[in-house]
């Protein structure tokens, strides 16, 4: 559409070159905003609760429910067979824990593959990611009641010689007292955690 010389530009005109501005405007706002926070934040449990009792072992012996008091501990289910997720998770926390590093923070591996991962096998994996790591493994029983405790969960499918695996990728925070705490989701910002854990393990103590 054209308009004469001199005259006002047509309604239809004006509504376009609006619209052009208005999404000029709008894209000017989205890309001066902060970009969306990350997964960063404990998530917290509104009220503590004990961790079952179990029976487990690791290649120094028995570990057990009262045995991992006394120290903040990060657990998480997997195995040494995981091809990603659980490298990738323990890498994380090796970084998370370096930052706690006047913090006595431990990191625990639970092995839901204890017919592939020995004791001792998982304490050669576990040292690859640095001081202040476990494995543990045990009956099918007692990991199921531990992880259920937790709020965890796994599942094995196929042979038992080589299984398909499926577990929770869910970081559990356990209290010294032996309560389970907070939970963290894999892929979390690793700074912010670490302040925000640190001032909770703190303002326990």
């Amino acid at each position: 559409m054209t308009t004469l010389p001199g005259k006002p530009p047509s309604a239809l005109w004006v509504i376009a070159l609006a619209i052009s501005c208005g999404l000029a405007l709008s894209q000017l706002a989205s890309e001066s905003r902060p970009p969306a926070a990350q997964n960063a934040a404990l998530e917290w449990l509104a009220t503590s609760r004990p961790v079952a009792p179990f029976t487990l072992t690791s290649a120094e012996g028995i570990v057990t429910a009262h045995t991992i008091r006394g120290h903040w501990q990060l657990l998480v289910l997997g195995f040494m067979h995981c091809p990603d997720l659980c490298p990738t998770t323990l890498s994380q926390l090796a970084e998370l824990r370096s930052i706690l590093a006047e913090d006595d923070v431990g990191v625990i591996l639970v092995s839901v593959d204890p017919q592939r991962d020995s004791p001792a096998q998982l304490a050669a994996y576990v040292a690859f990611f640095g001081e202040g790591f476990i494995g543990l493994t045990g009956s099918e029983q007692q990991l199921h009641r531990l992880a259920n405790s937790l709020g965890l969960d796994f599942r094995h499918d196929g042979p038992s010689d080589n299984p398909r695996i499926s577990h929770s990728p869910t970081i559990a925070l356990i209290g010294p007292n032996g309560f389970l705490r907070g939970r963290l989701r894999p892929g979390f910002d690793i700074p912010a955690a670490a302040r925000e854990l640190t001032k909770h393990m703190r303002d326990a103590s």
